[in-house]
């Protein structure tokens, strides 16, 4: 859609882009609609006081709360770039649209490569904590490739997917460890609302945060000190996961 959608734009405006999404949506949700307008429930619902029990019981597992705050501090850093990449290439390396939208698309199939890397080696017995803190600290590391000024064009580019790989290594290790801290398995699916609520929360603030830093410093440059910054968060967070995520396996 990234590359679809600077296709568009090169030959109309944002409006055209807007309603042509607009009409896939409420097609997808027509399809959607007939598709399950026969499914039916199995089971009772879950009643307010049950769904406050579950809640609850999910809140008081720190280790599930410091993996949510390690997906906020991915999702935050992620949307930022997929979000600003696009105004930073066209501004520093003068792309055109169709570019500047084609390198962040390759950069989520890189994304991608890192969520089956990480889902592999989590089959393979490594611990989500890990996972989380190579993520961080690579994605931290890879910013400052993205954004310096000493590397050639080429290298920046390189570190664009790099940033892809250390990223998708990230949710997988989340996602993966909602087994490990869910009390029971009635509450997988609370847990699961945790982390995507955690990666919500980074959405909401990572891009205007970046934007602040652009606009307040005038060059690209400042916004390394911002996102190494975050990243050093979340690998802080993943390292002091760790023993709660041995206490809950064992």
């Amino acid at each position: 859609m990234l590359i679809g959608g600077s296709l568009i734009l090169n030959v109309s405006d944002w409006r055209t882009l807007w309603l042509i999404n607009a009409a896939l949506t409420i097609a997808w949700a027509a399809i959607a609609f007939f598709v399950t307008s026969g499914w039916r429930r199995r089971g009772g619902g879950v009643g307010a006081e049950k769904l406050l029990r579950n809640i609850t019981a999910c809140l008081k597992q720190p280790g599930a709360l410091l993996v949510a705050a390690c997906f906020a501090i991915y999702a935050a850093q992620h949307i930022s770039m997929m979000a600003w990449l696009p105004t930073y290439m066209r501004e520093e390396y003068g792309a055109s649209t169709l570019f500047a939208a084609t390198v962040p698309a390759v950069v989520l199939l890189f994304n991608a490569s890192g969520n089956w890397m990480s889902a592999w080696a989590m089959g393979r017995g490594m611990q989500s904590w890990l996972l989380l803190a190579v993520g961080a600290f690579g994605m931290g590391l890879s910013q400052f490739g993205v954004f310096s000024t000493v590397l050639v064009d080429e290298a920046r580019v390189v570190c664009a997917l790099m940033f892809g790989v250390f990223g998708g290594m990230i949710p997988a290790a989340a996602l993966g460890s909602v087994a490990t801290y869910t009390p029971a398995p009635a509450q997988i699916g609370t847990m699961n609302g945790l982390m995507v609520m955690g990666t919500n929360a980074g959405m909401l603030f990572g891009p205007p945060a970046v934007a602040a830093v652009r606009a307040s410093t005038g060059n690209w440059n400042d916004v390394i000190w911002l996102v190494a910054s975050i990243a050093t968060v979340g690998v802080v967070l993943a390292f002091i996961s760790r023993p709660l995520e041995r206490r809950a396996n064992r």
